[in-house]
Formats: C-alpha cells, sequence, structure tokens
C-alpha cells in the first residue's frame, strides 16, 4: 500500500513476444527443440513457466509463457508450415500461462468446431485450476490454405490451417 490509496498487487512475469522482439521459437531452437513443435517443446514451455512462477517476488496475472501464434514471426512460420496446430497449443497451455492466443480460424471452420476449441479451453483451465484465455481471430472469406489478410502492424500474416485435421 502506498500513497494515494493505490495497492501494489505484483508484477505479471508473463514472457510475450512482440515483433519487435526475437521470436519465442529461436530460443527453443537454442535450446536444442527445432523446429518448434518437435518433441521437447512441451517439457521447454513448462520449464519456462516453472521459473517464471519461482521467482521471488509477488507475482500476479498468468506469469507464464504466451504463444501467440500471430503476435510472433517464428511461431507464425511454425503454424504455417504445419509444425503445430490447435491441438499442439492447447496441449502447451496446460503448462504455459495463456491458452490460445491471437490464433487464426478459417471462415468456413464449423461452429461445431469452434465450440469444441472453445470447450477444450475450459476443461484445461478448470482441471489445473488457472485462468487461460481464447483469443480466436476469425477470417472473413479464408479457408485453410489461404493466407490471411491482417494488414495489423500487430500482427503477423500466416497461411491457415484447418482446426481438424483432413
Amino acid at each position: 500500500s502506498g500513497g494515494g490509496g493505490i495497492s501494489f498487487l505484483g508484477t505479471d512475469a508473463s514472457i510475450a513476444p512482440g515483433l519487435d522482439h526475437k521470436s519465442i521459437p529461436s530460443t527453443f531452437e537454442l535450446l536444442g527443440c527445432k523446429p518448434f513443435g518437435s518433441p521437447g517443446t512441451q517439457a521447454i514451455c513448462s520449464s519456462i513457466t516453472r521459473g517464471l512462477k519461482s521467482l521471488e517476488i509477488k507475482l500476479c496475472g498468468y506469469s507464464g509463457l504466451m504463444l501467440p501464434v500471430c503476435e510472433d514471426s517464428g511461431l507464425a512460420d511454425a503454424y504455417s508450415k504445419g509444425y503445430v496446430n490447435v491441438s499442439n497449443f492447447l496441449q502447451y497451455s496446460a503448462v504455459c500461462g495463456v491458452g490460445l492466443d491471437t490464433f487464426p480460424v478459417a471462415d468456413d471452420t464449423p461452429k461445431s468446431v469452434i465450440k469444441g476449441v472453445l470447450q477444450d479451453v475450459c476443461t484445461l483451465a478448470e482441471r489445473w485450476n488457472k485462468p487461460l484465455s481464447c483469443r480466436l481471430l476469425k477470417c472473413p472469406g479464408k479457408k485453410a490454405g489461404d493466407k490471411t489478410e491482417f494488414k495489423s502492424p500487430y500482427l503477423v500474416e500466416v497461411c491457415l490451417q484447418p482446426l481438424v485435421p483432413n
């Protein structure tokens, strides 16, 4: 508690990429996990988050590793090449910080599939008693195999992959 009735609640120690920084997968590659999504990815995700959670400071927020597909050029590349898919990112969210973040979705994806993804995120959050979010980016007029057209300085364009494997 400080002056003016403002209380310090803690620090969110999350590692979140930005387009002006090195890509998260570049760190995984330094640790011998290449490409991102290959065996060992889950273990590294867990180690990073465990390290953040062990910091001897007052933590708040997610305080974990964030994997926003369309906000990191390396994650976008791994997704576009099919090295990772929605199931992988759901798996990683069990040991990471945030859930599905800036995850692109083709316009022709059935509502039942999107509902299933949301149910999976909710199930993980409930099972592990941790907050998880789900930022799906629906891409109007686009189908699997098409390139997104966000036209945003904050998002990386990707080649859309189907949420359900063929």
